[in-house]
């Protein structure tokens, strides 16, 4: 599976943290168009061509915690691009443990393309039950999803 950078949400970033949300490094804008080569008007993006909007995740470095924290993972869209503003979860998975958290783990998501609404959208890693003390996750949307070991989850 190749990645393409400019569609990456995390790139081994840390989920370590206390228990709360952790959303992703990038966010992407759901409505951002760019000027035409030569100028000639505007390219809108289309991220559904294909019909359904897919992202992988992928635990770099196990989960680890004091306590028996959880993980769920959500994509989630908002009004603005540090995803705080009228927040809503487009998909979720259910809440992982620890046992389950280990390096190379890969976890998919799927959206039907009616459901972006909001200007941004991007992942948040909900943290819950105890504080997270190490664990990255690389997440991005892709083509299709390699389901090696990957737990599909959909709302």
């Amino acid at each position: 599976m190749i990645l393409d950078n400019q569609l990456l949400f995390s790139e081994n970033q840390s989920i370590a943290a206390a228990a709360g949300n952790v959303v992703s490094t990038n966010s992407f804008d759901n409505r951002a168009a760019q000027v035409a080569p030569g100028g000639f008007g505007t390219i809108r993006r289309d991220l559904f061509r294909g019909g359904m909007l897919r992202i992988l995740i992928q635990l770099i470095n196990a989960v680890t915690s004091g306590g028996a924290a959880t993980v769920t993972f959500q994509l989630v869209q908002a009004d603005n691009e540090a995803l705080t503003t009228n927040v809503e979860v487009l998909a979720s998975t259910r809440a992982f443990t620890l046992a389950e958290l280990t390096a190379g783990r890969r976890i998919g998501l799927e959206l039907p393309s009616s459901g972006l609404t909001r200007r941004w959208f991007g992942l948040r890693y909900v943290i819950a039950t105890a504080t997270t003390t190490g664990g990255t996750v690389t997440a991005a949307i892709v083509d299709t999803l390699d389901t090696g070991n990957a737990v599909a989850d959909t709302l």
